[in-house]
C-alpha cells in the first residue's frame, strides 16, 4: 500500500510508515477524550506528514477505502473502524 499523493481519492505514491507500539498506545489512551485529534496524530505518523487538523487528515485518505463524508462528519462508527484498522494493522 502507498501514501496518497494528496487529496481525496489520490493515488498512493510512496511507502507508508507503521505505527510503533507507543503510537498505538497513545492513540488508544487519547481516543475517547479527543477522537479526531488522536486519529490526526496517528495518521500523521502513518502518512509521514505533519497534519495539523482533522479535515487535512481526512483529505489524505483514499475514497475507495474509506467513507470520507462519514469521517468528515465524525460519525462514531467510521471513526471507530479507522481506529481498529490502525491498531490492528499499524498502518492503513
Amino acid at each position: 500500500m502507498h501514501v496518497p499523493a494528496g487529496g481525496v481519492g489520490a493515488t498512493y505514491c510512496c511507502s507508508m510508515h507503521r505505527l510503533s507500539k507507543a503510537d498505538v498506545e497513545s492513540l488508544l489512551q487519547s481516543y475517547d477524550a479527543d477522537p479526531t485529534g488522536s486519529l490526526t496524530r496517528a495518521l500523521s505518523v502513518v502518512l509521514g506528514k505533519n497534519l495539523t487538523n482533522w479535515q487535512e487528515a481526512v483529505e489524505q485518505l483514499p475514497s475507495d477505502d474509506f467513507n470520507i463524508s462519514a469521517l468528515v462528519e465524525e460519525e462514531t462508527v467510521q471513526l471507530d473502524a479507522l481506529v481498529k484498522r490502525l491498531v490492528e494493522n499499524r498502518t492503513l
